[in-house]
């Protein structure tokens, strides 16, 4: 117990203060990784991102993305699907593969005495993948019983209409994991085609943090990708997101509980309002039970165990969204408390919950940072979304520089709670 928590003890130190990232370039193939050297513990984690999400799936492909992801662990090289994790846990490794909206990550946690053999098997797995036609038609078969299980969700339901109606007509606004038809259409030749156009070198972002030197990883990126293809060109993202619809959708499910969502279009990262925005909707939704929408829905009348709003920030658009689940019921009752808060907003905040705003925001910064899998998820997300290496440096300050004035602004200027498009899925609707 004492080594776990000093363990822990090591981790969260090493990442509470500024992030150094290098930017690696193999010597060979010219690749590039984005680096955090991190020493205190004798491991490393690496993500292989390529530009490959649902938003690349094609017309009536569906699901691509993700059943071609799912394929990768399942054998490469000269190894089948049970050899390959065989020898991945003979060393300690954690290897899988995902795929969403916007990318398909493939990740490995190697411990550091195996660093050889844990990016021998990574650039494999990569680079020779085997979809071999029996794993193809399992993993198939499992996505298809998931998408089934899922219609029985009203969670996972709701989620799939508020995407289908927030992005309609639009890449955005397809289901990750497929539908039925589409995937059950999904061929072996379609994964082969979708790795062939999409892994490559020139779509590929690499992520490194761990116990690592940044010549030691030069050397590996072109040992693990020499076999990959170059490429023509990097994917780009959809550019713009169409305006939103303020449409009541509702479908009715046999439970006792309602999923709400409320919606309309948002923001994105490069906006100059990004962080003032930010700072707004902590106080409407986002702070837990420091918002707005939890003292008046929850603690005030009860009406929710939990109800919150975010910002989607996405490439091109993005959206606003406010989400509760309540009885039945208490459906109309919610909404109109939400709608009201978010019109509230408009008149501004006061100087107590911007102070506490701020503080909260700035204080909690470093438990962001707090482990390797977190950077990782920020280095992702800094390259994909081409946010810049000082992104996580300038964060705190670009936070700090918010006024007050700068919320209400924001909040007239984003928040439109006459034009909010609403999903309800549920029992007992009128």
């Amino acid at each position: 117990m004492r080594y776990i928590i000093f363990v822990l003890a090591c981790f969260v130190a090493n990442f509470s203060h500024a992030v150094d990232i290098q930017q690696v370039t193999s010597p060979k193939l010219g690749i590039q990784a984005w680096l955090v050297e991190s020493p205190s513990l004798p491991m490393v984690n690496v993500h292989v991102s390529f530009k490959a999400g649902s938003v690349f799936d094609g017309d009536n492909k569906q699901g691509l993305a993700a059943l071609t992801a799912s394929l990768i662990p399942e054998g490469s090289g000269n190894m089948d699907a049970a050899e390959f994790t065989q020898k991945v846990e003979s060393i300690g490794a954690l290897f899988s593969a995902s795929a969403n909206r916007l990318s398909t990550t493939v990740a490995m946690r190697m411990l550091s005495d195996h660093q050889d053999a844990s990016f021998k098997l990574l650039g494999q797995a990569i680079t020779k993948p085997r979809f071999d036609e029996a794993a193809f038609n399992r993993i198939k078969d499992a996505t298809l019983t998931g998408i089934r299980a899922g219609q029985q969700n009203p969670g996972h339901v709701a989620g799939l209409l508020l995407k289908e109606h927030l992005y309609e007509n639009h890449p955005y606004g397809q289901p990750a994991v497929g539908t039925l038809h589409t995937v059950q259409g999904l061929t072996r030749f379609d994964v082969k085609r979708f790795y062939d156009q999409n892994y490559t070198q020139k779509n590929m972002l690499v992520s490194v943090v761990g116990d690592i030197t940044a010549k030691e990883l030069g050397m590996y990126l072109d040992s693990m990708f020499e076999g990959l293809k170059q490429g023509q060109a990097q994917n780009s993202f959809p550019d713009q997101t169409p305006s939103v619809t303020p449409v009541v959708v509702k479908k009715e499910m046999n439970v006792p509980q309602s999923t709400v969502y409320l919606a309309h279009k948002g923001i994105t990262r490069d906006d100059p309002d990004y962080y003032a925005a930010y700072v707004m909707n902590y106080i409407l939704g986002g702070g837990g039970f420091n918002s707005r929408l939890m003292e008046e829905v929850r603690e005030k009348r009860g009406l929710a165990y939990g109800v919150y709003s975010y910002f989607e920030p996405l490439p091109g658009g993005g959206a606003f969204i406010a989400s509760v689940s309540t009885n039945n019921k208490d459906v109309q009752k919610s909404i109109d408390l939400i709608k009201a808060e978010i019109s509230r907003m408009h008149q501004g905040v006061s100087e107590k919950e911007f102070n506490g705003a701020l503080s909260y925001l700035k204080g909690s910064f470093p438990l962001r940072l707090d482990s390797s899998s977190k950077v990782l998820g920020y280095l992702d997300t800094m390259q994909l979304q081409s946010l810049g290496m000082d992104y996580l440096d300038m964060w705190t300050k670009r936070i700090e520089s918010v006024t007050q004035e700068d919320v209400k602004r924001v909040a007239k200027r984003l928040l439109q709670p006459n034009n909010l498009m609403t999903v309800i899925v549920g029992g007992g609707m009128q």
